[in-house]
């Protein structure tokens, strides 16, 4: 699985024994994304066999590197850097609540678990939490 993610990513992962992942996904996350130095600590607390990852990618290779990630049901989403926001809403618009269609940038991106779906969902939770006070 991270041969193929490794062909596609600027960066090189090797985390095939991990039972589950999330991801950061930009333009270079790789040096210096606080993400996965925060999400590393929660999982490793909690003794889940888990790590975010930071995965740097091109804008030209992104729409692939979702659809491998989508392929994997070890992915269980994470968080989308910039210069992704706007393509990624576009790769997962059909997936979208409605206000999030209304935004046209996501941040983040899930699996929904309820139904162990091969789709991502996409949310952005800054319009979310500017939202939420009002």
């Amino acid at each position: 699985m991270f041969s193929e993610i490794n062909r596609i990513i600027d960066n090189h992962l090797n985390q095939n024994s991990l039972d589950k992942f999330s991801v950061i996904i930009g333009y270079n996350p790789s040096k210096g994304a606080r993400s996965p130095l925060l999400w590393n600590k929660v999982y490793k607390a909690e003794k889940k066999n888990m790590a975010m990852l930071p995965l740097d990618v091109s804008s030209e290779r992104l729409s692939e590197l979702i659809y491998c990630l989508k392929e994997t049901n070890k992915c269980l989403g994470g968080a989308i850097a910039v210069p992704h926001k706007e393509a990624m809403f576009s790769l997962l618009e059909d997936q979208c609540a409605p206000e999030i269609k209304e935004i046209g940038a996501i941040n983040c991106f899930f699996r929904d678990t309820k139904d162990q779906s091969k789709f991502f969902s996409g949310t952005n939770t800054d319009g979310e939490g500017s939202l939420d006070p009002i």
